[in-house]
């Protein structure tokens, strides 16, 4: 997934100065803080990324520009946790082949990010990928027995 993560990644411009515009008025401003907004997939993708390599505590290391997108990212984490583990690390997902389903594992960070909605304005924060089964999540994850 490191591979296909990386091109994603080289969008977000991590820790890099606000961009500043010309309103109707012609003063300088700078973007408000939810100008991260346009960039929550890929904030999401690495968020997962870093969970999927065991990073706990580091998931916003370097996004500091992106603070506020990233930490309700990490409260989406907490509410669908149970998911987002079995996705990653147990199960993974469903992906749909021409030869019907098969298991991706660990379920790809962009399909993650358009499962999991976030806690503010309950929008997934990537769009959905038609080639992925969405998993029912009205019940529990399957328990290893």
């Amino acid at each position: 997934m490191g591979a296909a993560l990386a091109p994603a990644l080289l969008a977000i411009p991590i820790g890099g100065p606000p961009t500043v515009h010309v309103n109707s008025g012609g003063a300088l401003e700078h973007n408000p803080p939810s100008s991260a907004d346009e960039y929550k997939c890929e904030i999401c993708m690495t968020v997962v990324q870093r969970r999927e390599d065991h990073a706990p505590g580091s998931e916003c290391t370097g996004l500091e520009f992106y603070h506020e997108t990233c930490a309700e990212i990490l409260q989406s984490f907490i509410h669908w946790g149970d998911w987002v583990d079995t996705w990653l690390t147990q199960y993974g997902c469903h992906k749909v082949t021409p030869v019907g389903l098969a298991i991706a594992k660990p379920c790809p960070g962009h399909v993650v990010c358009s499962w999991i909605t976030s806690p503010i304005d309950r929008q997934p924060f990537c769009p959905a990928d038609q080639t992925y089964r969405t998993p029912n999540t009205a019940k529990k994850p399957p328990v290893e027995g």
